[in-house]
């Protein structure tokens, strides 16, 4: 919203805010980026977790029991 009001202002200092504002935006959108992407790591490595235990479960109940 402040940088829709400051496109439209002309004066020098009101420049330097909306090139400030603008790269605080860039910074911000690239740590948005990386955090997604560890995010999305995460989730995938525990969904491998989930599915390693699964196999390791069926692999337990299928083996015979020794008494």
């Amino acid at each position: 919203m402040e940088k829709l009001s400051l496109k439209f202002d002309t004066d020098k200092a009101s420049k330097e805010r909306l090139s400030k504002l603008e790269a605080d935006l860039a910074v911000l959108k690239q740590k948005q980026k990386e955090l997604s992407e560890l995010w999305e790591n995460e989730k995938n490595l525990m969904t491998r977790i989930r599915s390693i235990k699964e196999e390791v479960n069926l692999k337990l109940l299928r083996q015979p029991r020794v008494l």
